[in-house]
């Protein structure tokens, strides 16, 4: 029977201890509640009053980030297994014999630990078992001194901790043994391809036999250990700088065992194209097998129609510098930056963690906050009786950019993503503005705003709906003009209601930051060219929300929040003039006036002209202690990320702007008629679409005749090629469509949105 004594050492030692049925493997009765929390002496010694055969160790956090190694099949694999483990970290394991033959290895890990992991499978008389797993998160081990379980080495009371890279030579060294092809178990997205395209050879099944990974990988921060006799490569992961190693490479197949090395999955092998569209292209496989084709992957098929003779290979895609640059650009940017920190934080509050889309505007619009207070020095007598004119707006920013007279810090950005998705889980950016007093709300009237702002020059507005701020009739239309003018201007003199006893609510220095929300509909029939050129829209930073749903994380709000505040009072810090460059980022201006849609002008020049300096002045702080200074030194560096942020928002800004146009209500429906047809168009290449295939896909609010003129009308624009023609009644009259739609010659801003 098991002795209380040893059962209270166990408890004592930080161990989640039960009794159990030694038959059955498993805890007496339900043991939920004892994953998360450790039983009290008082339990303890109420369970094993009764004779108990058995006892049993929760695995996981709750034992102090308890593992254990399981060799089963009479332990057949263990003494390999021993043989290829350095002496020194076996000597720190707790190692147990069990009744069959099979054996426990026990450690504690100084990080916290995954669920079970199945390590090595062979197959024993035509049947796949496993070789060896591990016992973490949720798992449970029957120990002694349950009869038949004998320790071999140390004792559980006197666990050691592991480092990550210790743990990972345990498990290497287990993996090692897996008898399975790696194929079987292999992750393979190669049968992706670029919409509207059929092959011969697909360009991921072409880069699987071509390619070569090793650039890639080192580029998203893995390094090669070198290659065994035995052919494997191995590969440690990112932000791991010792140890053993993470991955093995062979034969084009990169095989993950760490667990910790996002955004693959332990326990799995990876083809080449699946390594290439996960780090490149963040899982979008499709656009993924775009780039692969354009670089020379892949041949695409020549089909061809008797009716309708053979149909061309598609036009190249011009690509563009703003097209090249995607996420994993702007995590290389943001590396080793105090604005990477902030993100870093507002990422970490679903699961999975918010895309870089939403929390890189939560980190500028908070890192803005910051960096707009005003200073706390008097105006410069030397301005003498132009202090009244001059002394006023950026001069008096606590860090002013020397530039177009003076600029501060502060920034509009909007995110366009559909409600209920999870990106304002938490409220990290509502509760860090509340830390500081800058949260201006969520709303009010344009006098309540600006009385606000004499309070608060550099608050931030958070907006959860933009639509009413948009539309001239609301009365919140007359606030948004008044954020629009303080933008760049930094003071205001308006002459409101008489509440309050005043006549004039005026300011010397005001520069005010907005984060926005709006749902891609409501962005899509809402929005108006003026409101980009010359109105509100025009002043923000805005990012296109990829399809993304979050459940609620599980982290420390304490923790975290105080790690937000830490960042921001790096940023509170710097004071002073920013000298810039007079020609800063001029080469990027040229490229913009030649190359981009002439209607995004107002968008790229804003990003050029006023919000790079800022960007710069963002990524200036690192980890550094000699960039935390109150002086801003604007490096190489700081420059080339902040081209790089331009080029990423004004991407980001074609894809939502290019097709907004200030048209009536029938036009606007008409320009969303045509594009919904195209979407169909595009699903049915290379084959084509019919007309029953619009009208299944396509016909939602819309009559025969409608569809016929959008098709007419696409046809005279170039955008699609009609083969064919066909009569359809409709009501007494005959419509002529084509036969077979096909895409035609597609402006950039129309394939853009979709």
């Amino acid at each position: 029977m098991i002795e209380q004594e040893v059962v209270l050492r166990y408890l004592n030692a930080g161990l989640s201890v039960l009794p159990a049925d030694r038959i059955l493997k498993c805890p007496r009765g339900k043991w939920k509640e004892w994953q998360s929390r450790l039983p009290t002496q008082e339990e303890e010694r109420a369970w094993f009053a009764n004779k108990q055969d058995a006892v049993c160790i929760v695995c996981g956090k709750v034992s102090g980030n308890l593992e254990v190694l399981d060799f089963d099949n009479k332990g057949e694999l263990f003494s390999k297994w021993e043989e290829s483990v350095p002496e020194d970290l076996l000597a720190k394991l707790v190692i147990e014999q069990t009744p069959s033959g099979g054996y426990h290895v026990a450690y504690r890990c100084a990080g916290e630990i995954c669920g079970n992991i199945k390590l090595a499978w062979g197959v024993r008389e035509d049947k796949t078992v496993t070789l060896i797993e591990t016992r973490g998160e949720g798992g449970l081990v029957l120990c002694a001194p349950t009869e038949g379980y004998t320790i071999q080495q140390g004792d559980y009371t006197a666990l050691s901790t592991l480092t990550g890279g210790e743990r990972e030579i345990l498990l290497m060294s287990a993996w090692q043994f897996d008898e399975r092809p790696a194929e079987s178990i292999a992750k393979d997205f190669s049968k992706y391809h670029p919409e509207g395209a059929s092959f011969e050879q697909r360009p991921g099944d072409d880069f699987n036999t071509r390619g070569d990974i090793r650039g890639i990988l080192q580029k998203h921060g893995w390094t090669s250990l070198g290659i065994r006799p035995d052919g494997n490569e191995y590969w440690r992961r990112p932000g791991k700088e010792t140890g053993g190693n993470s991955a093995t490479l062979k034969n084009g197949m990169f095989y993950v065992f760490s667990s910790n090395a996002e955004p693959f999955k332990p326990e799995v092998a990876y083809n080449q194209f699946s390594v290439y569209g996960l780090l490149e292209y963040n899982g979008d496989f499709s656009a993924a097998a775009g780039a692969l084709l354009a670089q020379g992957y892949g041949k695409p098929k020549t089909v061809e129609f008797p009716e309708a003779g053979v149909i061309p290979a598609p036009e190249p895609r011009i690509v563009r510098p703003w097209d090249t640059i995607g996420n994993s650009d702007i995590l290389s940017v943001l590396e080793d930056t105090v604005l990477g920190d902030l993100c870093a934080y507002y990422a970490c509050t679903t699961k999975p963690p918010l895309p870089l889309e939403v929390a890189i505007l939560k980190a500028i619009v908070s890192a803005g906050c910051a960096l707009s207070e005003k200073g706390t020095n008097p105006n410069n007598p030397a301005l003498g009786n132009l202090v009244g004119v001059i002394g006023r707006g950026a001069q008096l920013a606590r860090l002013r950019i020397d530039t177009a007279g003076g600029q501060a810090c502060n920034a509009f950005t909007m995110t366009v993503g559909n409600s209920a998705s999870g990106k304002d889980i938490g409220d990290l950016l509502g509760n860090a503005m509340d830390h500081y007093g800058w949260n201006l709300g969520t709303s009010g009237s344009a006098e309540g705003i600006v009385d606000a702002l004499t309070k608060v020059p550099n608050g931030l507005q958070s907006i959860s709906e933009l639509k009413n701020w948009l539309d001239g009739k609301h009365y919140l239309s007359k606030a948004a003009d008044m954020f629009t003018e303080m933008f760049s201007r930094g003071y205001f003199k308006y002459n409101l209601s008489q509440r309050n006893g005043c006549f004039r609510r005026e300011t010397d220095y005001a520069f005010p930051n907005v984060y926005a929300n709006i749902q891609p509909d409501v962005f899509e029939k809402n929005v108006k060219q003026t409101d980009v050129t010359s109105g509100f829209l025009g002043r923000f930073l805005m990012t296109l929300m990829p399809t993304f749903y979050g459940r609620p994380a599980r982290f420390d709000l304490a923790e975290v929040l105080s790690g937000i505040i830490v960042c921001l009072d790096m940023f509170r810090r710097k004071a002073g003039v920013v000298a810039v460059p007079e020609d800063y980022l001029g080469e990027t201006a040229g490229m913009f006036e030649t190359k981009s849609p002439k209607n995004l002008a107002p968008s790229w020049r804003r990003l050029v002209n006023e919000y790079s300096p800022r960007f710069a002045v963002m990524l200036s702080i690192t980890h550094d202690p000699a960039t935390q200074t109150p002086q801003v030194i604007l490096t190489d560096r700081c420059w080339t990320g902040a081209e790089k942020l331009v080029l990423w928002f004004f991407a980001h800004a074609e894809r939502l702007l290019s097709n907004i146009m200030d048209l009536g209500d029938f036009a606007k429906t008409r320009e969303n008629t045509m594009r919904r047809i195209l979407r169909v168009i595009k699903r049915m290449m290379p084959n084509g679409a019919r007309w029953s295939d619009i009208s299944n896909n396509a016909s939602h609010g819309t009559t025969r005749a409608e569809r016929a003129e959008a098709l007419n009308e696409m046809a005279d624009r170039g955008w699609i090629r009609m083969e064919g023609m066909k009569a359809i009644p409709d009501r007494g009259h005959t419509l002529t469509v084509g036969e077979r739609f096909f895409l035609g010659d597609l402006p950039p801003y129309v394939a853009a949105w979709d």
